[in-house]
């Protein structure tokens, strides 16, 4: 069996605009979120590895994500990315916009994640596009 070539145009015959990066990939500073907000702010969503995740983590499903029990040694690493940032109405507390692949997770793999959770800022990465 022979694999299928790469489309070059779209179903309608216009040519494919192909995208590419406009710097090597670079990371933040572990633990500036200031530097992350402005990344995101600036040229989009970044990509975070992070945890341990904690066994609460796969059932969050509204509010801001904090970790529920400190002494739970959590399931290991996570990768997701960050889209934005807030800060929660009721006491300022910071959190991060995430889009999780797990389609279960937050609002359709959409949530809130506290600033500082599973070392969240410790593994960033971009890439200017």
């Amino acid at each position: 069996m022979v694999p299928n070539a790469c489309l070059s145009t779209c179903t309608d015959g216009t040519p494919l605009d192909l995208v590419y990066p406009k710097s090597d990939a670079y990371a933040c500073p572990s633990g500036d979120w200031a530097c992350i907000a402005l990344e995101i702010s600036s040229y989009g969503s970044v990509a975070v590895t992070f945890g341990s995740v904690r066994s609460d983590f796969y059932d969050h499903k509204s509010g801001v994500y904090r970790v529920a029990n400190v002494s739970d040694p959590g399931l290991g690493q996570h990768a997701t990315k960050l889209i934005g940032w807030g800060f929660s109405e009721e006491n300022d507390d910071p959190y991060w916009i995430m889009m999780n692949s797990w389609r279960n997770w937050g609002n359709a793999g959409a949530g809130f994640v506290g600033v500082g959770e599973m070392r969240i800022e410790s593994g960033v990465a971009a890439v200017h596009m």
